[in-house]
């Protein structure tokens, strides 16, 4: 099984002393990467300093119960409206979705998530992608021929 990947951003306080980050990865994970995106400019020093960093990984490496779809909370995160850079894409919670919809069409096909796949049943064949990133804002999702694909959230 392959490893979803959730990206989030979590702004940080400008500030010394110890600050709580709350991530809402969904399912299980086996790491956590930390990346710093941004710094604020200092004229005394020219480093980003860091006193001190601990993570509780407690949640993370909980298992889920046996009856649980690991890929459910990436499934629950990918219901809504999506813009890519040729269609508008919404997905239902019934599994259903449609492209470019307008209100009253009918659903164009059914989707569903199995490990990190997003299969999207059509009435003439079935794309498989694999999800290379998925969180509250952005989709990333690559086709067979190694193209990716982004996808922002229409509020």
């Amino acid at each position: 099984m392959g490893d979803l990947l959730f990206a989030e951003r979590v702004p940080v306080a400008d500030r010394s002393g110890e600050q709580t980050i709350r991530l809402s990865c969904p399912g299980t994970s086996r790491w956590v990467k930390l990346e710093i995106t941004k710094v604020l400019p200092r004229s005394r020093f020219s480093d980003t300093a860091i006193s001190g960093l601990s993570l509780d990984l407690e949640e993370f490496n909980e298992s889920p119960p046996a009856d649980t779809n690991p890929a459910a909370g990436a499934s629950k995160m990918l219901v809504g409206r999506w813009q890519g850079a040729r269609h508008l894409v919404d997905y239902q919670e019934n599994g259903t979705f449609r492209l470019d919809p307008e209100p009253g069409d009918p659903s164009l096909g059914t989707w569903r998530i199995r490990d990190d796949k997003l299969e999207r049943n059509w009435e003439d064949g079935t794309d498989i992608d694999t999800i290379v990133s998925i969180n509250r804002q952005e989709l990333v999702i690559r086709n067979k021929s190694g193209k990716e694909y982004s996808h922002r959230r229409v509020k």
